[in-house]
């Protein structure tokens, strides 16, 4: 349509923000329903929590990039593998990477992967706004959000971190929130490690000539 006139610019971007708008207000409804949905045993399948990460984080890429922040994954070279469904285990990733990238106005977001014995240990780390110490009680909570997260010229429906602690339920997993307003905040997920394959039966001994 050729250039844009400086006068047009505002109005596309506020175009642009009730579209996420409304794109928030159907899919955040929708993963909070999955996440409660039953999930038959035969849709869980070994999921590569690495491959996940590092997927996840390459889609937010470009945003941070607008940003002006930096957002990288600190991933092991192993690895870990967790038994589930590979929807539930993105939909989990990209709900914090996506809150962290999207509540972090200046400085990094960094996600991190370790095997902690019999676990999987994630983190999502931001330098972003911080959560106020009286809403870190009802984080968790459908449809709440911070004082300072409705101040933020963001898009949200304060389902993000409802979604990602129903999926850890769902999976006998833990969820820790650690944050203070204006430091950042880190968000620790531990879940539970794929059992190692099964051994091969022995095979029967070859007769004697």
């Amino acid at each position: 349509v050729g250039d844009l006139l400086p006068a047009h610019l505002p109005l596309i971007q506020r175009a642009l923000r009730r579209v996420q708008a409304l794109r928030s207000l159907v899919n955040d409804p929708l993963d909070l329903a999955s996440g409660k949905a039953e999930t038959k045993a035969a849709d869980r399948r070994r999921v590569a929590v690495n491959t996940v990460v590092a997927r996840v984080c390459d889609r937010f890429q470009a945003r941070a990039v607008v940003k002006g922040i930096s957002l990288a994954a600190d991933l092991p070279p192993d690895e870990l593998e967790v038994l589930a469904d590979p929807a539930d285990v993105e939909r989990l990733v990209a709900n914090l990477v996506e809150n962290a990238v999207k509540y972090t106005t200046a400085g990094s977001v960094r996600a991190t992967l370790a095997r902690e014995g019999d676990t999987i240990r994630m983190a999502v780390v931001d330098t972003g706004i911080g959560i106020p110490e009286e809403s870190l009680p009802k984080l968790f909570q459908e449809f709440h959000r911070a004082r300072n997260a409705k101040a933020l010229d963001e898009v949200g429906t304060g389902l993000g971190l409802t979604v990602v602690k129903d999926l850890v339920d769902r999976y006998e997993g833990r969820i820790t929130v650690d944050s203070r307003e204006g430091a950042g905040t880190t968000v620790t997920v531990w879940l539970r490690l794929a059992p190692g394959p099964a051994a091969e039966p022995p095979r029967p001994a070859e007769p004697r000539a």
